[in-house]
């Protein structure tokens, strides 16, 4: 099944239409009718954006492992977003606290 498939299939067993999630992810509906058919496909940031607001994991989205490693809720996709719009010196510091956490 093709990205394009995996999003017309959540977004219609969510009863969810084109020009909703459009609006909720700020492009055009054509955009999303677009990858929906396979003319395009979206980029990693709205893939991201994609996985959230379908509430799905962004692998079931690309069809990678089905592992869930990439699944994300919605507030650690707003912390992400917080912490990639720190200035250099303060994104790095809460990377390294992060990555000290992740190795306990």
């Amino acid at each position: 099944m093709s990205i394009g498939e995996r999003i017309r299939e959540v977004r219609k067993r969510k009863k969810i239409t084109l020009a909703i999630l459009g609006k909720s992810l700020g492009i055009s509906l054509g955009a999303i009718s677009a990858w929906e058919v396979g003319r395009n496909i979206p980029n990693g940031d709205m893939m991201g954006k994609l996985a959230v607001t379908l509430d799905v994991p962004v692998n079931w989205l690309m069809d990678t492992s089905s592992s869930g490693e990439y699944t994300i809720s919605k507030e650690v996709y707003g912390l992400a977003k917080a912490i990639d719009s720190l200035p250099e010196e303060d994104r790095q510091t809460v990377i390294n606290v992060l990555n000290a956490i992740k190795k306990k």
